[in-house]
């Protein structure tokens, strides 16, 4: 994955944190906060799904006692689930020790100064003395709320890649298949479509992604 790596004083941004200001990219403010990336939002999307599957259900019954296949319930279950999600807030940022140097770093979405539906990931790697790196990745994307990113704590766990999940997907015999985070990893989660894991590989010394 290509990043740029810059090593940035403490410069503040106006009124919205001690983190350094990333020239091309601004900090998503209050007014930033909406659609996707409210829970407002989802709780009328929760709402409007309920009562949909309510009336799926009902005329799935009316219609001449037709039981309803598997499948259908399956994805009425599915629809409802998608849109009572619960996210963790404020969706455009994220905590974490990701580079393992035992200092919780952080990670945002910026929004492009340029284009406001374009967001790119950012993280700000604090150091012991007080430094902070900025490592901008070539992860940017549209539209600017359909993502939201959050912290990957290691389990122990393999996380499959989209070669791992299908076999169609790998491109080569030595693509990777799985991953089990040694650290905090990031989430680039998509409502609609793949999500992409963020870690950091301390052999190169640099931050590599999946998507699984």
């Amino acid at each position: 994955m290509a990043t740029v790596t810059l090593s940035a004083p403490a410069q503040k941004g106006k009124g919205v944190s001690s983190l350094p200001v990333v020239a091309g990219y601004r900090f998503p403010a209050a007014a930033d906060i909406k659609e996707e990336w409210s829970q407002k939002y989802w709780d009328g999307e929760c709402r409007k799904a309920k009562e949909g599957d309510k009336k799926a259900e009902g005329d799935a019954t009316e219609d001449f006692g037709r039981k309803e296949e598997a499948e259908d319930v399956e994805s009425r279950v599915a629809r409802v689930e998608f849109a009572c999600r619960k996210l963790k807030y404020p969706a455009h940022s994220a905590v974490g020790d990701y580079n393992g140097d035992g200092v919780q770093d952080e990670a945002r979405i910026l929004i492009s100064t340029k284009d406001p539906t374009y967001g790119r990931v950012v993280f700000f790697l604090k150091s012991k003395t007080g430094g902070i790196k900025i490592v901008r990745t070539d992860l940017e994307f549209y539209p600017l709320r359909g993502h939201y990113i959050e912290t990957l704590k290691p389990s122990g766990e393999k996380i499959l890649t989209i070669c791992g999940l299908a076999e169609s997907e790998c491109d080569s015999p030595s693509d990777l298949k799985s991953i089990t985070l040694k650290r905090d990893g990031l989430k680039i989660g998509a409502f609609e479509g793949r999500d992409t894991i963020v870690y950091w590989d301390s052999r190169l010394n640099k931050f590599k992604y999946i998507e699984n």
